[in-house]
């Protein structure tokens, strides 16, 4: 037994076995760009740096200094994704739980379009697949599960609420249809004051965007209907 331990203590001490325990020792490191500890990296590389330099090895001291850099960059970068992560979650909620209150222009940049909308919610996705990733190891099955559907339910009420809230948007911009009928002798028509909402089997239905008020037509006294796709 005596032997052997001696035999494992020179091994640890060997220095060819240096470099393999030092990548085993880095195997336990996440390196997500939201998990990472860039910011102890930059002041170990401001010490190298330092350090070279004095003693004279600029090529070592400039690649020190260029990875100081990057861990400069990666922290930037960082910070950047949970300051987006944060200000999407309130968008999101905002947009949820009180959907009049706001234009989706007021959300710039994230529902402006739908192209800003799938970029940012594909974004916000991936961030939180990767801190659910990170709570694998010392979360149960069960709460895994629960983590992941919190997220989806929120991304489903939030795509239901804009794309009602943009289509919404659009009628009342005066960006869908117009339409043209007589009732009672009167020429109807709407127009970007008075905009066209809908209509039902028995009624047409158009709004006052200045003044908030809402006009109701029935069907059985309109004549000479028209609705005209309005192309942008």
């Amino acid at each position: 037994m005596k032997s052997e331990e001696r035999q494992e203590k020179e091994i640890n001490s060997d220095p060819k076995f240096e470099r393999l325990k030092r990548i085993k020792e880095k195997e336990g490191i996440n390196t997500s760009f939201i998990y990472n500890n860039y910011h102890n990296l930059i002041s170990k590389r401001a010490f190298l740096f330092h350090r070279k330099l004095k003693l004279q090895k600029y090529f070592m001291a400039t690649s020190h200094l260029f990875l100081m850099f990057l861990n400069i960059i990666a922290v930037l970068f960082k910070i950047t994704l949970w300051l987006f992560f944060f200000f999407f979650t309130a968008a999101g909620m905002l947009v949820i739980f009180y959907p009049l209150e706001y234009n989706l222009d007021f959300y710039k940049p994230f529902f402006i379009n739908n192209t800003s909308t799938i970029i940012s919610i594909s974004l916000w996705c991936a961030i939180i697949y990767a801190m659910i990733s990170r709570t694998k190891e010392d979360k149960s099955k069960s709460s895994i599960i629960t983590i992941q559907i919190i997220p989806l339910i929120f991304l489903i009420f939030l795509s239901i609420t804009i794309y009602q809230k943009g289509k919404a948007e659009k009628t009342l911009n005066h960006k869908t249809y117009d339409v043209q009928f007589g009732y009672d002798g009167r020429n109807i028509k709407s127009s970007a004051k008075r905009v066209f909402v809908g209509k039902t089997t028995d009624y047409i239905f158009l709004r006052d965007v200045e003044n908030h008020q809402n006009y109701i037509f029935p069907l059985s006294r309109v004549n000479n209907l028209q609705i005209i796709k309005i192309t942008p």
